[in-house]
């Protein structure tokens, strides 16, 4: 299954029965309207899945907000949550062998995570909640929506999708969640062994972020003050 964005223009009218945009005698004969996938980024996205091996009928294509209309945001994806968390527990999602979320927001929507990146999200196993239903053999990753390989994009990524989907079994470590942490507030660590500390610095030499990595949690803070008290209250 792939989970993408949101239909264009085309695909909000795209009929299932023709196999083309829609015409006055598929409204006449209330043929259903909406396949997802049909455009350029589709036919993209059907020749990645070819070549790493999948058949592309056999898989299963949702979109993360359900309608066309300009760029979507959180807001939409919110909105539409319950409509394809419905569609998916209507599936026999015994015969899914993994679930690859189509770019960043999708990641974004499906994970109701705002800030989730790509770039982190590819060939690693996500958690999401939400989705406890679904069986735990389902692999759900990540990766760039066909459309970032586009001509008019970078064709480059194409070749990243490919891989992606050829390494679909072998997950890197899975996504740790990030705890933001603003202003003096304490810091505290479930588990104390710090794995890395790392500091973001601004162009005039202060420091801009700071994250410290222990072995099961991420927490970022811009408040440099408040790592460096909880630095100083460590053994040793």
């Amino acid at each position: 299954m792939v989970i993408a964005e949101s239909p264009s223009s085309t695909e909000d009218v795209w009929c299932r029965i023709c196999q083309r945009t829609k015409l006055k005698t598929c409204e006449v004969l209330g043929h259903p309207i909406g396949e997802n996938l049909v455009g350029p980024a589709g036919r993209l996205l059907e020749k990645a899945l070819l070549e790493a091996g999948f058949d592309p009928a056999t898989v299963f294509k949702l979109n993360a907000v359900a309608c066309s209309g300009g760029t979507p945001t959180m807001v939409h994806a919110k909105k539409c949550r319950l409509y394809w968390l419905d569609e998916l527990t209507r599936l026999d999602l015994g015969l899914c062998k993994a679930i690859i979320l189509l770019g960043e927001f999708a990641l974004r929507a499906v994970t109701d995570h705002g800030r989730a990146k790509i770039s982190e999200a590819r060939l690693r196993s996500i958690k999401v909640d939400s989705l406890s239903f679904i069986p735990s053999n389902v692999l759900i990753t990540a990766t760039y929506h066909p459309s970032a390989a586009l001509p008019h994009h970078d064709p480059s990524r194409y070749d990243e999708i490919v891989s992606d989907l050829l390494n679909i079994g072998k997950v890197r470590d899975p996504i740790k969640d990030v705890n933001f942490i603003s202003g003096s507030s304490d810091i505290s660590l479930k588990d104390p062994e710090i794995v890395g500390l790392d500091l973001e610095w601004k162009t005039d030499g202060s420091i801009h972020m700071a994250g410290i990595a222990s072995k099961n949690e991420i927490i970022t803070t811009n408040d440099v003050g408040s790592v460096l008290k909880w630095l100083s209250k460590l053994d040793g």
